[in-house]
């Protein structure tokens, strides 16, 4: 998740009063009665003007992969993270540690987006600012050195980076940009117990003896939210959308397992499809905006989905393979994976321009029993923009 394409939350460029968002009778309604978020939370552009300070800082997010980029002390790796420029360090003692990607002299970037190495060893480990020199501890992101600047009064405060509290689970790091909203670690707060287990313990999910083989931006015309939704239906649209996909999964053995801030898919495959093989298919989000997806031989693919405006998203893959997997698979694993991705951007593109009819915008829709997981998340989202304030109050 090192690309800073795939984690960049782009700012609105609306200059617009925010408009709050019309409240969603069907919140608290069973699924058989409850109708879909109404369609002004993927149309209006205060939406997506509310998302950045409600939905996208309500607690962890997934970072970073744990792979070899992070697997020695003093290596480092930076990112973007719904909008926010990240470093992450494994620190001298082989710890994890977090900072914003800013120096607190001027701002600059101290370390290129999307970039990985190792704190030299000759200058103590230390991050150093390309713009005046300011030098910073790589472990605490305490000032170490400052260039000509004895003449400011620190007024007794310690100066450092501002740090980011951060926790791995099994292979996957996450950060909480908003500490003050949650104070639990990142297995209570996504309260799933499955998909707590997996991440920590399934080797389908780990990251060890793999690395990263190929990256992948598209870009969508549609809120990044519909393309959320097309990944939580449960595999609903696939026998109708992807032939070749479904031909490879077993239906029946299709479970859900949903959860208000992650989920988790799980099928069975054959061996037509190189991603699938024959073992299970794992398929977990990650509120809001990440999905990882776990194949036969060892193959985990991460899905990141960046807003750009209310109709438009852009979604990073990166995948990552067992060391040795030869060029030839990796184009081929790549190959269908982009297949199915582009039938995906029709749909998401055919949903986003019927969101806008006045019928569907006026009644909603219905969720089908396979979509328990997108209403979990219809619920989330709309709860997180409500205690901030962005939905109206009758």
């Amino acid at each position: 998740m090192s690309s800073t394409s795939r984690m960049t939350m782009s700012s609105s460029h609306h200059h617009h009063k925010l408009l709050l968002l019309p409240r969603w009778p069907s919140r608290s309604s069973p699924l058989s009665r409850a109708r879909t978020l109404p369609s002004r939370f993927y149309t209006q552009p205060s939406s997506h003007d509310a998302e950045p300070k409600s939905v996208f800082a309500s607690g962890w997010i997934l970072a970073a992969p744990l792979d070899d980029r992070l697997s020695t002390p003093n290596s480092y790796i930076s990112t973007v993270v719904a909008g926010h420029r990240v470093i992450i360090t494994r620190t001298s003692s082989s710890s994890l540690a977090a900072f914003y990607n800013s120096c607190i002299h001027h701002g600059a970037a101290l370390v290129d987006e999307s970039s990985c190495g190792h704190l030299d060893p000759s200058n103590d480990c230390r991050l150093v600012c390309p713009y005046h020199g300011w030098e910073y501890s790589g472990d605490s992101g305490d000032l170490k050195r400052a260039t000509s600047a004895t003449n400011i009064d620190w007024e007794k405060q310690k100066p450092s980076l501002k740090s980011i509290p951060v926790q791995a689970l099994g292979s996957w790091v996450f950060v909480q940009l908003h500490p003050s909203q949650i104070t639990s670690d990142v297995a209570t707060y996504l309260n799933h117990d499955e998909v707590t287990t997996a991440l920590k313990t399934s080797p389908q999910l780990s990251l060890e003896n793999k690395h990263l083989v190929a990256t992948e931006t598209y870009q969508l015309d549609c809120n990044w939210k519909v393309f959320v939704d097309n990944y939580l239906d449960g595999g609903y649209h696939v026998p109708f959308a992807h032939p070749s996909l479904s031909d490879a999964l077993d239906p029946s053995a299709y479970t859900n397992i949903p959860g208000a801030r992650c989920s988790l898919q799980r099928t069975r495959g054959n061996q037509s499809d190189p991603r699938v093989g024959d073992a299970d298919a794992l398929y977990i989000w990650l509120y809001p905006h990440v999905m990882i997806n776990a194949y036969g031989d060892g193959i985990i693919d991460t899905n990141v989905v960046i807003p750009i405006s209310e109709s438009r998203c852009a979604v990073t893959f990166e995948w990552f393979a067992p060391r040795g997997i030869s060029a030839a698979n990796v184009r081929r694993l790549v190959e269908g994976s982009d297949a199915v991705q582009r039938e995906d951007m029709h749909l998401c593109r055919l949903v986003q321009n019927g969101l806008a009819s006045p019928p569907y915008d006026d009644e909603g829709g219905r969720y089908a029993q396979p979509e328990e997981m997108m209403f979990r998340f219809h619920q989330s989202l709309y709860d997180d923009l409500q205690r901030h304030g962005y939905v109206e109050d009758i």
